[in-house]
């Protein structure tokens, strides 16, 4: 099972170059921060179930973690974060 937690939002954004941060800080998937038309962005953290319960991980403190990286790197500012979450199953292994 895979776990996310993303908002999209207007802004007005500065920088329109997408980023996409692979494995940092131990999240066994990504985070992401998406530029869109009409100023909106997407952000985001996804990532497996299961490997976040082994490490005793949460993925909030991921979504936490990318809140302050997109602070540190002005990408997003002063925003009130609401972030909504899902939760999806991926398709088994094909013989």
């Amino acid at each position: 099972m895979i776990v996310a937690q993303e908002e999209e939002f207007a802004y007005d954004y500065s920088n329109d170059c997408c980023y996409l941060w692979f494995l940092q800080n131990g999240l066994p998937g990504y985070a992401w921060y998406v530029p869109k038309a009409n100023g909106f962005v997407n952000v985001g953290v996804g990532g497996s179930a299961a490997a976040l319960k082994a490490n005793n991980d949460s993925l909030k403190r991921h979504w936490n973690l990318l809140v302050e990286k997109l602070n540190e790197m002005n990408l997003v500012k002063d925003h009130d974060y609401k972030p909504v979450g899902h939760s999806y199953y991926l398709r088994g292994k094909t013989p």
